[in-house]
């Protein structure tokens, strides 16, 4: 692949990274305390859960995790069965997560009570659309994204492979992008939230979603 469509590529997951932070803020802020991109927290909670912490919803969590597996289960299939080129799988991919975060804002929009069924069905949509952001990038394989929805083994391979630690440090500075973009995603998803704006998180989502879209098309036909 050449690299100035390797570098446009680059951009559009560090988008996709946003995104990440963007819809944790909605699930953790106000869909009881659960995560729809992070499911190692999602695990970690329904252990809590089950020992009886409180402020916790173990249902929310295990829907999240089931969600979570069918997106990338179902994104994992359709990936191997296609020939994808890599901008047209991230513009499909994305293209369908457009789909499935639209549906969470409109459960959203009609019922947003933690313990609700639009609240569930709001859950289970978005952590749905991160198990096929995962899957996606995996699959494309773009040097210094390990994940978009999950930094920990981000972190531990920019220390690892520092030139501090003695590495050479190659792709650390894309990584380091993609810590602060979803910083920057669950930063401006807080503040809108906690500013009595509860569905604007989506809604910067699904334009970052159509973007990313649209632009994979374009890179796909440089």
């Amino acid at each position: 692949m050449p690299a100035a469509t390797e570098r446009k590529l680059a951009a559009l997951l560090l988008l996709l990274t946003a995104v990440a932070g963007l819809v944790d803020s909605v699930s953790y802020l106000q869909l009881g305390h659960t995560f729809v991109a992070n499911m190692t927290g999602n695990i970690v909670f329904v252990g809590f859960a089950v020992a009886g912490a409180p402020g916790l919803s173990l249902l929310s969590s295990i829907i999240a995790i089931a969600a979570f597996g069918a997106g990338a289960l179902a994104a994992g299939r359709i990936a191997h069965r296609r020939d994808f080129g890599k901008s047209e799988l991230l513009r499909d991919m994305a293209a369908v997560e457009l789909v499935l975060v639209a549906l969470a804002t409109a459960t959203h929009l009609v019922e947003r009570s933690p313990d609700g069924f639009g609240a569930h069905a709001t859950v289970a949509f978005l952590a749905a659309a991160m198990g096929i952001q995962s899957a996606m990038t995996g699959r494309l394989a773009i040097r210094g994204f390990n994940s978009t929805v999950v930094l920990t083994t981000m972190l531990g391979t920019l220390a690892a492979g520092s030139r501090l630690a003695g590495g050479t440090g190659a792709d650390n500075g894309r990584r380091a992008l993609a810590i602060l973009a979803m910083l920057a995603g669950a930063l401006a998803g807080a503040l809108v939230t906690l500013h009595g704006l509860p569905l604007a998180p989506l809604l910067v989502a699904l334009a970052a979603l159509a973007v990313v879209a649209s632009a994979a098309q374009v890179v796909g036909s440089d």
